[in-house]
Formats: C-alpha cells, structure tokens, sequence
C-alpha cells in the first residue's frame, strides 16, 4: 500500500512519520485491501488535526479527528479507520438481501 503523510502548519517531524507507520503495519490485517492511504496533519489554532482518505475497491473512505494532541489525533485516527475499513468490509462480504419479495394484493 502507498502511504503519504502530508504536514500543513508544521514541519513533519521523522517521529511522526514513524508513528503512522507504525500503526498503519500494526493494523496491516486491515489495511489488506487498501491501495493507497493519504495521511494530512494540520494545526488549527489549538488544536491537531488529523484526517486521511484511504482509496480501497473503487471507494474512498474520509475520517477526520481533532484533539489537544497530535500523537492522540494520529491514534484516535487509525483507531476510527479501522472500524470504518471493518465495515466495509462486512458491507462488501454480506451484502444486502436482494431478493424480490412476494407482495400479496390488497383486499378491496
């Protein structure tokens, strides 16, 4: 998968690079079907946001995290992905029932 972390507002540190890819290969299992995961940090007045489009089957999946912190941003980020990426996964594994149904006539 391609990883590109983008810092806006602050130089990108080595450390922070290596945290994301950190959690990126701890969470690899979810990551599997991912092509492409773009990673943007910003600083916004007081706080660290964290946001990143992850490109898998065709879709993009958004998240976005704000908090005091930016290595809890960061966290609470791949945190919140992986249970996007969960589910859609399960959304592409079961898919909805499509089956017509039987409609009775309405008695008159």
């Amino acid at each position: 998968m391609k990883t590109t972390i983008t810092a806006r507002h602050f130089e990108l540190t080595e450390a922070i690079k290596q945290h994301i890819n950190d959690k990126v290969v701890q969470y690899d299992s979810h990551f599997s079907e991912a092509l492409e995961a773009a990673f943007i940090l910003d600083i916004e007045a007081k706080d660290y946001v964290a946001e990143a489009n992850v490109h898998i089957r065709g879709e993009v999946i958004h998240s976005k995290i704000s908090t005091e912190d930016m290595y809890k941003s960061i966290d609470s980020l791949i945190h919140k992905l992986v249970s996007l990426l969960d589910k859609n996964k399960d959304k592409h594994k079961n898919p909805p029932d499509k089956r017509i149904r039987k409609v009775e006539p309405a008695d008159e």
